[in-house]
């Protein structure tokens, strides 16, 4: 895919890839060669299967786990190459909420004191001042003062998410990240959720890259949609146009898997035929080792539009239409 060019761009993911090392001399390659650009004030949804490298993604973005090769530059610098005072400010700049909140807050400590921490430690505040701001963000994710005073294990799971949002957003971060953020809420808790993330973007010029199962979310929450397989992007295209404009097999699949109300009783349900064993790990990601027998495109073993030259050769996205890329050489004219 071209790399969008511009003074608005933010976030450029280059050519990454990553493969962990096993404790039996395997090697998962988790993302290959992967590219993508994100623009200040925009919103990405990445969506794809368990296993596709998506979390992978994220983490290295906010600097959990470190690319195997390529870049990550936010704001022209290379995150990896980030130090001291440089990384600090990174890690104010880029906030992350993950899916299981559980694992996020201390349980020695109390809400308040979770919430209190940014402000203590990036602005400097003084008890007092911190304390305000803390009642003030708590209120805004439709929780009272009362959760205070609280420990994670009296909350429920939906409670925390709504902890950990509020702390995240906190500091106006550049880009907010959310890992199935709103996975664990009910969905009018969802929904006061994405609006809270939405009012946000407009307010500060966030932008946010979210990861997320469900395509109806992805639809209509995201300006753009990145559908990820084995690590790697296979399409781009606006949220907009998701249901109406998506090509590649894999999206077409995903698509047809959602369940309506409107669909008859005894409507087949579509199922993905068989992954290519050879390569696939329990883990997710390919086998690194084996990998590097494997020729043409990554879809091929289970898709129905293959023929022999998607066997031989791996596609690169295309651009299709304006801001619409796929990387499919069977649905992808040049224009």
């Amino acid at each position: 895919m071209e790399r969008e060019t511009g003074t608005r761009e933010m976030l450029c993911v280059d050519h990454v890839s990553k493969v962990f090392e096993l404790e039996n001399r395997k090697r998962i390659c988790a993302v290959e060669n992967l590219s993508l650009t994100m623009n200040r004030g925009e919103r990405v949804m990445v969506v794809g299967e368990s296993g596709c490298g998506k979390s992978t993604l994220v983490r290295m973005i906010a600097g959990i786990e470190m690319p195997t090769g390529g870049r990550i530059l936010f704001n022209g610098k290379n995150v990896p190459d980030l130090r001291g005072e440089e990384l600090r400010q990174y890690r104010r700049q880029v906030q992350m909420v993950f899916q299981d909140s559980g694992h996020v807050i201390s349980p020695r400590m109390t809400i308040g004191e979770f919430l209190r921490e940014p402000w203590v430690c990036f602005e400097r505040k003084s008890r007092r001042e911190a304390d305000e701001l803390v009642r003030y963000s708590i209120q805004r994710v439709g929780l009272d003062e009362t959760y205070l005073r609280r420990r994670p294990h009296q909350l429920s799971g939906g409670e925390l998410q709504r902890i950990c949002v509020a702390r995240a957003i906190a500091l106006h971060p550049q880009l907010l990240i959310c890992d199935e953020a709103t996975s664990a809420l009910d969905v009018s808790v969802q929904k006061q959720i994405l609006d809270l993330i939405r009012e946000h973007v407009e307010e500060s010029g966030c932008s946010v890259l979210f990861i997320c199962h469900d395509l109806a979310l992805a639809e209509n929450f995201g300006d753009r949609i990145a559908v990820m397989y084995r690590g790697n992007i296979v399409e781009w295209l606006s949220g907009d146009h998701l249901r109406r404009q998506a090509l590649h097999p894999y999206t077409r699949l995903l698509l047809d898997s959602v369940f309506s109300i409107y669909d008859e009783p005894d409507k087949p349900i579509p199922f993905l035929p068989e992954e290519d064993v050879r390569f696939c790990l329990p883990e997710g990601g390919f086998d690194e080792n084996e990998k590097q027998g494997r020729t043409g495109c990554l879809f091929c073993a289970r898709c129905e539009w293959a023929d022999e030259e998607c066997r031989k050769k791996c596609p690169e996205l295309r651009q299709v239409s304006p801001g619409h890329f796929v990387a499919c050489r069977k649905r992808s004219p040049i224009v």
